[in-house]
């Protein structure tokens, strides 16, 4: 079971795979959310806003909120994060640390918010708003590198010499007039294999492919990884608050969001106590997907006494239709000639995903004109995720037995303070606890992230300013460089553990008016 995850990470966090193929992983990837990047209030306070209102964080958590505005409001909230990720690996008498980071300025919120009735009836006040909301960040940048008995280029051998009915050598080459002739004549999984041979690092002796004279027997390869990726779930929130005599506050949102992911992942492995004339290969993927979404909330507060605020708010699914781009590349470097080369055709692929719906229940008190203190618990269906192709039915099922096999539901926790330190002028502090939706004893303290926080504001009548910061903290599943078992004699080709640890610094700034 152990090996199932590893492998199932290095796909989710660093696209390493021996081939690209759809999985669980692509729709786990747009279904988490952090609200530690809504406005510089709402994340100082650990995102603990289900129960309070008259904040653009509300499209995302609680839509009744916009019902507890008074008046009209425009709010901007621009960032600046700056994202760490450390790996180290730790294998065949060797260990290895590597840090990367990139900077990132980008726009957290923008939205208007406008008062559009006030009353003195049941109905007090009508608010309609317009927000953009960022929902996740997939900006960062990784790498490491390690030791290993084994090449990757033993499983490109393993493969074509595994694969059934045999294949003759003509069939992989790449004639001029039909350069991708063998990659649309096979599947997928035999991509990286057929570049491996097209650009020589393969050979083949008249019976089988094989490694001889490139590789010599007690070869140490050197594999190093170098990734980097792009991109963000934006969300574009169409909302209606209600307010009844002040007491009962309703709310519902239309999302649409505006996701797009785009990584470079370069493997590359050179070699000592090798006699054999290999030096070194590298193994490109590129990965372009766009996607377009829709989901709806409702949300609900009550104030059943003085001070105390009640609120919940369901999220439906989200339903997304993605495209996809997947191309990749190999060099081989053997000494004494001229490196060769290989590239794939472009695959592209149209399919749909439904994330997983949300229930959020949140109470906060205000103590008078002192403060607030705000609690949020969140519970995510991550087993019922779903991913739907038209093209092939096979797929759907192979991933809904991953979804079914490997999550669960997850429990979320926020807790966020907030203190009047003098007229006009606020102190505010935060915590945010994502839980594991790994379901299996080995990864259950996997795939948690940590928001610290904290933040001051400057409020008047008009103009109001809020500066957060927020430390996100995630640890992952070890994950290995490759991990594959030869379908011919059983051998166990895999590299040792890389273990993967994330941290971000975001600053936000939110100024506003009110009118």
């Amino acid at each position: 079971m152990k090996t199932r995850y590893l492998t199932f990470f290095a796909a989710l966090l660093l696209g390493v795979s021996v081939v690209r193929a759809q999985t669980s992983a692509d729709v786990l990837r747009f279904s988490q959310y952090n609200y530690g990047f809504g406005t510089a209030r709402s994340a100082a306070m650990g995102g603990a806003f289900a129960s309070l209102g008259a904040d653009m964080s509300a499209a995302a958590l609680n839509p009744a909120g916009f019902g507890m505005y008074l008046g009209s409001e425009f709010a901007v909230s621009p960032s600046l994060t700056i994202h760490s990720v450390k790996s180290s690996f730790s294998g065949d008498n060797f260990s290895s640390s590597v840090s990367d980071d990139r900077t990132v300025f980008a726009l957290n919120t923008v939205g208007a918010a406008m008062n559009v009735y006030r009353g003195t009836g049941a109905l007090t006040g009508v608010t309609a708003a317009v927000t953009y909301t960022k929902l996740a960040d997939f900006n960062s940048r990784a790498g490491t590198y390690g030791r290993s008995s084994w090449s990757m280029a033993d499983i490109f051998v393993d493969r074509l010499n595994g694969y059934s009915p045999a294949i003759p050598p003509s069939a992989l080459e790449a004639p001029s007039d039909d350069v991708y002739r063998a990659f649309r004549n096979y599947p997928t999984g035999l991509w990286n294999s057929i570049m491996a041979y097209q650009s020589y690092l393969l050979d083949y002796n008249g019976s089988q492919y094989t490694l001889e004279g490139l590789l010599s027997p007690g070869a140490v390869s050197r594999p190093d990884l170098r990734h980097s990726a792009r991109g963000s779930i934006g969300e574009y929130g169409f909302s209606g608050g209600f307010n009844f005599s002040n007491l009962i506050y309703f709310g519902l949102s239309l999302g649409v969001q505006d996701i797009y992911y785009r990584d470079r992942t370069d493997y590359s492995e050179t070699y000592t106590d090798n006699s054999g004339s290999l030096t070194s290969f590298n193994l490109g993927q590129q990965l372009r997907m766009t996607a377009s979404a829709v989901n709806v909330k409702f949300g609900l507060i009550a104030m059943p006494v003085e001070g105390l605020r009640i609120g919940a708010a369901f999220h439906t699914p989200t339903y997304i239709n993605v495209s996809e781009e997947y191309s990749a590349d190999m060099v081989t470097h053997i000494a004494g000639e001229q490196p060769g080369g290989s590239d794939t055709p472009y695959l592209l692929n149209d399919y749909k995903m439904r994330t997983p719906m949300r229930l959020i229940l949140g109470a906060s008190y205000q103590f008078g004109a002192t403060g607030i203190l705000s609690v949020d618990y969140e519970r995510v269906w991550y087993d019922k995720m779903k991913m739907k192709s038209s093209e092939d039915r096979l797929l759907e099922g192979d991933i809904d037995r991953e979804v079914s096999d490997r999550y669960k539901a997850a429990d979320n926790f926020r807790i966020g303070a907030e203190a009047v330190i003098y007229p006009q002028f606020y102190l505010r502090a935060g915590y945010a606890f994502y839980g594991s939706m790994f379901k299996h004893k080995e990864t259950s303290d996997q795939g948690m992230t940590q928001n610290i926080s904290g933040g001051i504001g400057y409020r008047t009548g008009f103009f109001f300013a809020d500066l957060a910061y927020i430390y996100m903290r995630s640890d992952y599943q070890p994950y290995r460089f490759y991990d594959f078992t030869s379908p011919i004699d059983g051998a166990h080709i895999a590299t040792g553990d890389v273990n993967t640890r994330s941290t971000r610094h975001n600053i936000t700034l939110t100024m506003g008016v009110r009118f």
